[in-house]
């Protein structure tokens, strides 16, 4: 059952965010190098340690991860799944893409955060922004859009602040309207509404974070 309230919220946040990625290209862009890796090692969170792996583990993996090409994160904690494919940020986009289907809608322009094409992927519950790499478009942003699909963790847009952190531990960032985990190679974020729910999940891949 689709939450109304919830989904309103999670179109709009999933809007703005849009509307932000357009209007990106600015001397604040984070650009991404197309040599090497993209990940960073020193994304934002409040402590250091291993207390963001304890909650991932075997059930991020198995027969799912053969949708994903041999190159994707493996290694992330933050990894969101639909119908058995796993998505990880920073992957290649093709095999998925594929594996999920004709999509809602699809948009594309030039990216703000590497030299070529951005492409967005919008399906019935969640949303997929990639940016090119070479030859390849690499997952940037995976947004979950409705309460019919939550996290490996069982977090969705009817979870509560409480929910989350029981879920994901202490180590994050605290942010004006929300919280933050990273693993390295991949920032999920969350935002509450007044109420103390969550109204917004974003995975980003941590190499187009500040």
């Amino acid at each position: 059952m689709i939450n109304l309230k919830k989904t309103t919220i999670a179109l709009l946040m999933a809007l703005s965010l849009m509307m932000a990625s357009l209007t990106a290209c600015s001397d604040d862009t984070k650009v991404i190098s197309n040599n090497g890796s993209n990940n960073t090692s020193d994304t934002n969170t409040t402590d250091s340690g291993d207390s963001n792996n304890a909650n991932s583990g075997d059930s991020q993996n198995g027969d799912s991860s053969d949708n994903n090409s041999g190159d994707s994160n493996s290694s992330t904690s933050y990894a969101f799944e639909y119908n058995g494919i796993k998505m990880v940020c920073d992957s290649d986009t093709a095999p998925i893409v594929e594996a999920l289907g004709e999509p809602d809608s699809y948009f594309e322009e030039p990216s703000c955060a590497a030299e070529g094409i951005g492409k967005y992927y919008t399906y019935s519950d969640f949303e997929i922004d990639t940016y090119p790499d070479g030859d390849n478009d690499l997952i940037m942003y995976i947004i979950l859009r409705t309460d019919n699909v939550k996290t490996p963790e069982g977090i969705d847009l009817s979870s509560t602040k409480d929910d989350v952190l029981n879920a994901y531990g202490d180590n994050y960032k605290e942010t004006p309207s929300g919280v933050m985990y990273s693993d390295g190679t991949t920032v999920l974020s969350f935002i509450f509404d007044g109420d103390g729910y969550v109204s917004s999940i974003q995975y980003a891949a941590a190499s187009v974070m500040d």
